[in-house]
């Protein structure tokens, strides 16, 4: 049942790619490889060459260099390539990559030796990664899996981030993966259960969002911040549709009703707590603030 689980969300986040935005365009990638080379040394900068160039054709009068970095299927109209910081960036599991492109071709050739290995089989395994963030669900094998990956990690110049590394007994203890906490829930009558809910990070995300949107500073008209809001909501309500979400559903709503309030109580200057004025059905509905509960907003966009 938990792969299962992990395996509906790795797909999901597979489809719903634009709300991670892990793809890099070939235009933003080697504008961050280009301002990244003069801090590479020689063998970084052929390893890189290595990973990406697929083969080199050489003509009479031309040479084709075929490579392993995708391109976007459709070109996007008017929208500049977009800001890559000039400084090398760490992401997820895996530690001294030039950038996340970089880090998903490495990933491949982890799972390309995994399979041809035979890991699967030797260690009762099954490996379920989105880019390079991974979980590698076995049965009683967790500790040879975990340092046979080290070992090959290593082989390949790249070492796994131990913050976001561990072993958990998944039927007795939780672990968070792509914004869920998988692991055993309980029902309201106490019995327990093994599914996934959004985690507690990805609640404080987006509490985050809102409590910045919901500043005394922002003085845009109030359709226009109810446009914004409703659209971050939707995307988060979009992304985490899956498995226990309720509770979740309801600490954000009440986040958000409790911060809109406010919100309008400075901006028309009520006295009191605005509590009457901006009751949670008000918020909700003539004001027209989505409900991740409701899934719907009345009279909003």
């Amino acid at each position: 049942m938990l792969r299962a689980d992990l395996q509906a969300i790795a797909d999901q986040v597979n489809d719903q790619a634009a709300f991670l935005r892990f793809a890099e365009t070939l235009t933003a990638f080697l504008a961050r490889l280009r301002s990244s080379a003069e801090t590479l040394s020689v063998a970084e900068r052929q390893r890189i060459v290595r990973l990406v160039v697929k083969d080199v054709l050489v003509g009479d009068n031309t040479i084709t260099i075929r490579h392993s970095i995708s391109l976007p299927t459709c070109p996007r109209q008017n929208n500049p390539p977009p800001q890559i910081s000039p400084t090398p960036k760490v992401t997820f599991c895996v530690r001294g990559v030039v950038s996340p492109m970089l880090a998903n071709l490495y990933m491949n050739r982890f799972l390309k030796y995994w399979r041809i290995s035979g890991r699967s089989e030797a260690f009762q395994a099954r490996v379920i990664n989105y880019a390079d963030d991974f979980v590698i669900l076995s049965h009683d094998h967790a500790t040879e899996a975990l340092n046979w990956t080290r070992c090959v990690m290593a082989r390949i110049g790249l070492t796994l981030n131990e913050a976001k590394t561990s072993i958990r007994a998944a039927r007795q203890e939780r672990f968070d993966f792509l914004g869920y906490t998988f692991g055993p829930h309980r029902y309201k009558d106490g019995h327990w259960y093994l599914g996934a809910s959004p985690s507690k990070k990805s609640i404080k995300r987006i509490r985050q969002k809102v409590g910045d949107l919901l500043t005394p500073g922002n003085v845009s008209p109030w359709k226009d911040v109810r446009c914004r809001l409703n659209q971050m909501l939707r995307g988060w309500s979009a992304y985490f549709c899956y498995g226990t979400r309720m509770m979740a559903y309801g600490a954000v709503d009440k986040y958000v009703c409790d911060r809109v309030r406010q919100f309008l109580k400075r901006r028309h200057k009520v006295s009191s707590r605005g509590t009457k004025m901006f009751r949670e059905e008000t918020v909700f509905g003539e004001l027209g603030v989505f409900s991740l509960r409701q899934g719907q907003s009345s009279g909003g966009p």
